[in-house]
């Protein structure tokens, strides 16, 4: 991107479509012109010439999640979103360099 700073980095999050209830959610209620999975997404990247940083799935934290990261500070690094595998990932979220 002409705007950002070489060694610059950015966040990308959209829905998960490797997801099959996101996707079947993504294309019958809000539709959207592109959907990605983490493979397709990380490809079209790398493609353009960045570099992944990290790249992950996310689902929202449960009740129970929820009590355990008031008890104990930090248990969860990326709360109120729990890291979680591709299927059951609401969120996909990306983080790269254009260095």
């Amino acid at each position: 991107m002409k705007w950002q700073k070489n060694g610059g980095i950015f966040f990308i999050e959209v829905p998960n479509c490797g997801n099959p209830t996101v996707f079947a959610g993504s294309t019958n209620r809000n539709s959207h012109l592109f959907y990605f999975t983490s493979f397709h997404l990380e490809k079209i990247l790398l493609n353009c010439g960045y570099k992944i940083l990290k790249i992950g799935c996310f689902r929202a934290a449960t009740k129970r999640e929820l009590l355990i990261s008031k008890l104990m500070k930090n248990y969860f690094p990326y709360y109120p979103r729990i890291e979680t595998d591709q299927t059951n990932g609401r969120d996909l979220r990306v983080i790269v360099s254009n260095n």
